[in-house]
C-alpha cells in the first residue's frame, strides 16, 4: 500500500488551489469589468451622436432649401458636418460646392511639387 501524505502538504496544495482559483476570478472580474467600461463609453459615443441628429438644422446652410427629417432618402443624400458642436447641413447641390472650395482651400495652402517657401 501507498503511504498517505502528511495532512499539513495536503492542506497546502488545497491552499495554492484555491489561490489559483481566486486569481482566475480575478482575472475574469477585471476582464468583465473592462467589457462593461467599454460599452460604457461606446453607448455614451452613441448618445452622443444621437444628440447632435437632434441639434440638425431644418434648412440648408447655403441656400436655405427646407430639410425634412422624416424623409429617408433627405436623411441618405444631404451632408452632415460636425466640427466641435456645431452642426452644418447641406443639400447635395450645395454640398458639391462645399466640396469644391475645400479642395481648392486645400490646394492653396499645400505646396507645388518642386516649390518649396521662401524662393
Amino acid at each position: 500500500m501507498k503511504k498517505l501524505k502528511n495532512k499539513s502538504y495536503m492542506e497546502k496544495r488545497r491552499k495554492k488551489a484555491w489561490a489559483k482559483t481566486l486569481k482566475r476570478k480575478d482575472k475574469q472580474k477585471a476582464a468583465l469589468k473592462k467589457s462593461i467600461d467599454s460599452k460604457n463609453k461606446l453607448n455614451e459615443a452613441i448618445s452622443q451622436r444621437m444628440n447632435q441628429f437632434s441639434r440638425l438644422p431644418d434648412k440648408c446652410n447655403l441656400c436655405s432649401k427646407g430639410f425634412d427629417r422624416t424623409n429617408r432618402e433627405m436623411i441618405n443624400s444631404w451632408k452632415v458636418v460636425v466640427q466641435g458642436t456645431d452642426v452644418s447641413l447641406y443639400c447635395p447641390p450645395c454640398e458639391k460646392i462645399v466640396d469644391f472650395k475645400i479642395a481648392e482651400a486645400k490646394a492653396e495652402t499645400t505646396p507645388v511639387d518642386g516649390e518649396e517657401d521662401g524662393q
